[in-house]
């Protein structure tokens, strides 16, 4: 075989589908003695979509060094001191004499494009459907076309032209996510011709009958797995067979939880990770096999797998406040002429809550009334009314390694039913109440919206003032306003959620969240007109969404 070196490697660095610990592979291999070439690269190539890309401290693997492996152009220890352009200026020279293509068209492809072509020649290889003499007439297209007729004719499936090379031949193992085509065919149970004759059904039932002959659990409780918990118990079995860690005789003498037992025991001495109760049995199998895997998502909290979730947070502290402004306050007793109203009990109703957590309803709002209604009059009081809340927020906080992305706090807001009382002295009493929603006559009047989100700069959780509103400060950058009854507090709920150096001050964060009207001082209504936006809110609440990244394998030298 003809040498040549490259000193330029054309093409960007593309990490690829997958990556492999080879050093774990390699030991696998030993084991497991000489394997079909076909079996191999499936097992390589096929179960990508259940691993991670990731590989443990040390370990900087392209896919062409897998491919350099598996077709067994070069063995591990020559790969240990070859550096990552040697590999690839080998794969090079191995592909343009075995196929005819030349050095110049391979030096093109970029290193991903070049493991694919590779993996293309490995699969024909391993499956027999050419020889070695016919494939050295093929371009890399030639053997593309030919992979997708076979796969077409094993799948049925017509869109084989927009996949990837890697993908065309993953396709073999079987449908993504149950690999029962895959553990078959791996196992050597059942070889690609009598799969292709069988359906679904049928190879379910193959591997149900193989793992009840081979193991101590009865075919019944086989029957009961899900395909995806029998592809990975069938999984187990195949490798402690090619391990040779254990004998038929000794398997069949052992549950598939023995057998999983026993391969967390083994795995964790070559691997040395601490998460391996947590993968699922085809993960094991397969990260055994050299594949690093992460822990199964399945088995965490939904609110914990890898993606992005929401989470909805209550309110969990709650104190409202009002502040009236009483302009005239001297009762007349006698006939009613519209003047002297006492405005000292026209607060009667006004600011209040009730109810907590996902219950609490609050009136919060601003408003004025003169003393003889609509058409004015003497001036009489003035209002603003508020509430100070805050937040559970624990339901985001228990969540280990998320990523915030957006927190929207809103309300749900309509007219207020008792915002204020007029109060006439005449004889006795006569409560009137008083639209809550009105324009500036006192006529009932549709609002948007009556309120607005500030940053409180007291400790009202702890020290609620009496009898005066809560001191507040305008949220600035921390909290835009996106509809009349919703703000989004991302900067501000993010800011709060840090620890330790880089913290904004208390007094930038404040406490909790103030809710009052868009009118908060009631020394800017002087009872001039009978305006009033004060509303009843409830349904007050955090809408979080988040994301938990890719959860990568840990190991024990990752602990301190």
């Amino acid at each position: 075989m003809k040498q040549v070196r490259f000193s330029r490697r054309v093409g960007a660095s593309t990490p690829g589908i997958l990556t492999i610990s080879w050093h774990r592979l390699l030991l696998c291999m030993r084991a497991f003695g000489s394997w079909h070439l076909a079996v191999a690269f499936v097992a390589l190539v096929t179960l990508a979509p259940i691993i991670a890309e990731a590989s443990p401290p040390g370990w900087n693997m392209t896919p062409i060094r897998g491919v350099l492996l598996i077709g067994k152009f070069r063995t591990q220890f020559q790969l240990d001191g070859m550096t990552a352009e040697d590999q690839r200026n080998t794969l090079i020279v191995e592909l343009s004499n075995r196929t005819r293509d030349t050095v110049r068209f391979y030096q093109g492809l970029n290193d991903r494009d070049l493991a694919g072509a590779g993996e293309l020649l490995i699969y024909l290889r391993g499956v027999g459907s050419r020889t070695d003499a016919q494939i050295k007439q093929m371009s890399t297209d030639d053997m593309r076309n030919v992979t997708i007729v076979e796969v077409a004719g094993q799948t049925g499936r017509r869109d084989l032209q927009g996949l990837s090379n890697v993908d065309l031949v993953r396709l073999v193992a079987g449908p993504q996510g149950q690999f029962i085509r895959g553990v078959l065919l791996i196992g050597s149970f059942r070889n690609q011709a009598d799969l292709n004759g069988m359906s679904s059904a049928d190879q379910r039932g193959a591997l149900v009958a193989e793992l009840a002959i081979r193991t101590n659990n009865p075919a019944h409780f086989y029957r009961g797995l899900t395909d995806a918990d029998l592809a990975g118990a069938g999984a187990l079995l195949v490798y402690m067979r090619l391990s040779g860690s254990r004998t038929d005789d000794q398997i069949k003498r052992m549950s598939i939880d023995d057998v999983r037992n026993t391969v967390i025991v083994e795995m964790h001495e070559q691997t040395r990770r601490i998460d391996l109760q947590s993968l699922s049995n085809i993960q094991l199998a397969w990260t055994m096999l050299g594949f690093i895997e992460t822990r199964d998502p399945a088995s965490l909290p939904a609110n914990q797998r890898p993606g992005q979730h929401s989470v909805v947070l209550i309110s969990d502290r709650h104190s409202s406040f009002r502040s009236v402004r009483s302009l005239s306050d001297q009762p007349f007793i006698g006939t009613f002429d519209g003047h002297g109203t006492d405005c000292s009990h026209g607060g009667n109703g006004g600011a209040s809550s009730a109810g907590d957590g996902a219950d609490l309803v609050a009136v919060v709002g601003w408003g004025q009334t003169t003393a003889t209604g609509a058409n004015g009059g003497d001036a009489c009081f003035s209002w603003v009314f508020g509430l100070g809340v805050d937040f559970d927020v624990t339901p985001f906080a228990a969540i280990p390694g998320k990523r915030l992305d957006r927190a929207i706090f809103s309300v749900a807001e309509s007219a207020a039913t008792n915002c204020a009382a007029l109060v006439f002295t005449q004889g006795g009493f006569l409560v009137e109440g008083l639209p809550c929603w009105t324009n500036n006559k006192g006529e009932a009047e549709k609002k948007a919206g009556c309120l607005a989100l500030q940053i409180a700069t007291e400790d009202w959780e702890n020290n609620p003032p009496q009898g005066r509103p809560i001191n507040a400060r305008d949220p600035g950058g921390w909290v835009t306003q996106v509809a009349p009854q919703s703000w989004d507090v991302t900067s501000l709920f993010n800011a709060r959620s840090l620890a330790g150096f880089g913290r904004p001050s208390a007094n930038d964060l404040g406490v909790g969240y103030l809710l009052t009207g868009t009118i908060s001082d009631v020394n800017n209504l002087d009872a001039t007109d009978n305006s009033r936006c004060t509303s009843s809110i409830g349904n007050i609440r955090i809408d979080v969404t988040y994301t938990v990244p890719p959860i990568q394998p840990q190991y024990e030298n990752d602990v301190k």
